[in-house]
């Protein structure tokens, strides 16, 4: 037989060398390709985002052709013994976001938080997730509460300034002039937007809280209570400035852009000084839905005066670009 024949024929596949050089190109490819991989999903999940806002933009259009004002950001109504009623902005747009099954479930004759709601704030509302946000898989954060990504344009002010209740009120114990469009019992008609519909703010992006959910109010789309959906323009977008909450209702979450203090000397009415900056899982801005139901892209970097100018419905300011 002919050794140096057999030692030939018998001498197949990589040598180690070969072997270690296809992996490294392999994994050279996988560099290059990931990023752009991930910046592919993330411009689409940036769409998704938008659609749902440009959505809920057409249920506040929709409401507002049947009832002739936008839907108020909170119905909030003390009576003489101590009680109130209480109605977060979600509950009026519900038929408008094809969401009637979950409207026909609630019982307005009580609050929110009447145990007879129980299975409505339990019900998944999918136009209110983002799908950036890492925590939008578990969107039931509390006990018959569902969270969410949207959260109304408050305005420059903190939450008592526009309840009637704090020094921006006009009357004693009476409504403010509300220089947003949507308050505590309160919901503007286009007659009102004077800035232009395509200049104000109408809903804006924020993030839930994690892990200590029964604690964390941000996100609380079914609370109409301070530091849950209303979003004051006080800070700019992902501000890294944290949000003032009621002592004990905000935790701090660090690592998702959620920092949290109470407010200088705050005791039990702390949250008359709450403020909530709109905030994303997205890089480098939030989306924003404006009054014409348009959407918007808004850069972290944005001129904080800009950024307060938007929120106003009536001041009359010239907003740069």
């Amino acid at each position: 037989m002919d050794i140096s024949r057999q030692n030939t024929l018998t001498r197949y596949g990589f040598t180690l060398v070969e072997l270690l050089v296809v992996i490294a190109i392999i994994g050279m490819l996988i560099a290059l390709l990931l990023p752009a991989v991930q910046q592919a999903r993330e411009a689409a999940r940036r769409s998704a985002c938008r659609n749902n806002l440009k959505q809920l933009g057409l249920a506040i259009h929709n409401y507002e052709s049947t009832f002739k004002q936008f839907p108020p950001g909170a119905v909030r109504i003390s009576f003489e013994q101590g009680s109130s009623y209480r109605m977060p902005f979600v509950a009026q747009i519900l038929p408008f976001i094809e969401q009637g099954n979950v409207y026909d479930l609630l019982n307005f004759k009580q609050s929110w938080h009447h145990s007879s709601n129980a299975d409505a704030k339990n019900s998944p509302l999918p136009v209110y997730l983002c799908p950036s946000d890492p925590t939008s898989d578990a969107q039931v954060m509390l006990p018959e509460e569902a969270f969410g990504n949207y959260g109304l344009n408050w305005g420059m002010h903190r939450f008592l300034d526009i309840d009637g209740q704090g020094p921006s009120t006009n009357e004693p114990g009476g409504k403010t002039n509300f220089a947003s469009p949507f308050g505590n019992n309160y919901g503007a008609r286009f007659a009102d937007i004077t800035d232009g519909t395509s200049n104000t703010l109408a809903m804006m992006e924020m993030l839930k809280g994690i892990g200590a959910g029964a604690i964390d109010r941000r996100g609380r789309i079914w609370n109409e209570d301070s530091n849950c959906y209303q979003i004051m323009t006080r800070l700019s977008p992902n501000s890294i400035a944290p949000d003032y909450c009621e002592t004990g209702k905000c935790v701090d979450h660090p690592e998702q852009n959620l920092p949290y203090e109470p407010p200088p000397g705050a005791t039990g009415a702390g949250k008359g000084q709450s403020q909530m900056a709109s905030r994303s899982a997205h890089p480098g801005g939030v989306q924003v839905l404006l009054c014409d139901g348009s959407g918007r892209f808004v850069s972290d970097t944005i001129d904080l005066t800009s950024w307060q100018a938007l929120s106003t419905q009536w001041n009359g300011e010239v907003i740069s670009e």
